[in-house]
């Protein structure tokens, strides 16, 4: 059973998984770096580096960072502290 809060953090995660668009920087959990190069089903692909390309699962991304905007933690930082 889920109480409240925590449905609220899981569902603001959703919606933030769910705007990510080719381009995007992201931060997985791991603490990779990246920039969206392609969004698939279930992942996405990730430009970790110079011509470094990684297949980075969903559920794997911690949060989401828009250009010329500070890195914001996401609903998983939230529950670690």
């Amino acid at each position: 059973l889920i109480i409240r809060p925590q449905k609220k953090r899981q569902r603001k995660h959703e919606e933030m998984l769910a705007s990510i668009r080719r381009g995007d920087q992201i931060v997985t959990a791991g603490g990779f770096f990246g920039v969206v190069r392609e969004v698939k089903d279930d992942s996405f692909i990730v430009e970790i580096a110079d011509g470094v390309k990684a297949r980075i699962l969903k559920a794997s991304i911690q949060m989401k960072k828009h250009e010329g905007e500070a890195v914001e933690p996401s609903v998983s930082e939230d529950l670690a502290g």
